[in-house]
Formats: structure tokens, sequence, C-alpha cells
């Protein structure tokens, strides 16, 4: 079963009280799908929730408690990914609720993350194009300095490559395909909502610090 944007946040809701009930806190960093369908809202739903969360054992238990409560499939929210996390990753405040605070990986990083993964039979190129627009990509040589700083050195196969090649291939030709804006009325466009955006972020960054002396940036 797909989760939309409000079963997401419904069982984020339900896993935070779990958490007050008992007297815990904790974090969930989402990636994947979640992050496209919540932050960049480029999909309708995902069918389940990418993330790492902390502290483990206390998130396992709450997860494993709102899946059972809702029939949901075991890996619902599961941190499979964290094999593609690295130390240079950065993440920003999605949602603040009592007892839970949820985080979504930094456009560069996930952007990196698809990059690498290099799927096919997945989202993994729309994904990857709908980031670079996001991030106002120019050219390829941006692309490659993104997986540099962010991705682990063994993820860097010429499989990653080919796949590169061709996401910014397709990335420019959406951008020229509407004859209605020009290339440069579309990346200023871009730029406008990435400034609000990083405003909003801005804004949560200096909440999370203020309220708990620091952040995971």
């Amino acid at each position: 079963m797909d989760l939309t944007r409000n079963d997401i946040l419904k069982y984020f809701d339900e896993i935070n009280n779990y958490l007050a009930e008992r007297g815990k806190h904790g974090e969930i960093i989402i990636a994947g799908g979640a992050a496209l369908t919540l932050v960049y809202e480029a999909r309708d739903s995902t069918r389940d929730i990418d993330a790492v969360f902390i502290p483990k054992e206390d998130l396992r238990a709450a997860i494993k408690a709102v899946g059972e409560k809702n029939h949901l499939d075991d890996d619902w929210l599961n941190d499979g990914v964290k094999g593609f996390f690295t130390d240079k990753m950065t993440a920003s405040v999605y949602k603040q609720y009592s007892n839970l605070i949820v985080r979504s990986i930094d456009p560069e990083c996930l952007l990196a993350m698809k990059l690498t993964s290099a799927r096919i039979d997945t989202n993994d190129m729309s994904d990857s194009i709908t980031l670079m627009k996001h991030l106002i990509i120019k050219n390829i040589d941006e692309l490659y300095e993104i997986i540099q700083n962010y991705a682990h050195p063994n993820q860097l196969t010429a499989r990653a490559n080919f796949f590169t090649i061709q996401a910014f291939e397709n990335y420019t030709k959406e951008l020229k395909k509407s004859p209605k804006k020009s290339f440069d009325d579309k990346l200023r466009e871009a730029k406008e909502k990435v400034a609000e955006q990083n405003k909003k972020s801005s804004k949560n960054k200096d909440t999370t610090k203020s309220k708990n002396g620091e952040s995971l940036e």
C-alpha cells in the first residue's frame, strides 16, 4: 500500500504520541521517496519511507507499534538507506513535534544518492531531474562535484557515471521543452522558489538550535 503525504504525516504524529506517552524523544531523517513526496511535492505517494532514526531501539518500537495499528508492511519505515549516508551529508528540519523531530536530507545529498543508486527501473531518473531543477544545476560538472562531495567512494561506478550523464541530458531537454518560457525565465523562477524555501529552512534551523542547543547539520 502506497503512503500519501497525509498518511505519512498521520503516522509521524502517531510515532510522536507513542514516544510522548513513554517520556521518550527521537529524530527521524527521511530520504528517498518520502522526501520527494513531503518536501518537494514531486510525487503523490511513496511505497515506503527510507530514513535513519535515533535512538534506534525507541524508534523501532514506535515504528512497529504504529505499523501494526495501521496494518502496514513491516518495512513501511525502514533504515535500509543508511548505507548511502555519509558523514558529510546534512539535513534540515521538516517538522517538529513535542517528542519527535523529522528532518529531510538536504537536496544535494539526496541528489548524490539518486545519481549513484542509478536504478533505471525506479523513480531515480525523474527524482534526479526534480532535484536538479530545485538546485538550478547549470552544467554536468556541478553534478560530479555533488557526487564527489557526498557519495561513498565505492559508489562512484561506471554505471553511476552513465546514469548521471543521461540524467543531465534529460534535465536540459525538459528545461528547454516549453516554448512559452525561455531558459532564463525558468532559471529566474526557480531561483525565486529556492530563495523562499531556503528562508523557511533557515527559520526551522534557528528554531531547532534555540530549543536544543545544537542541530544535526
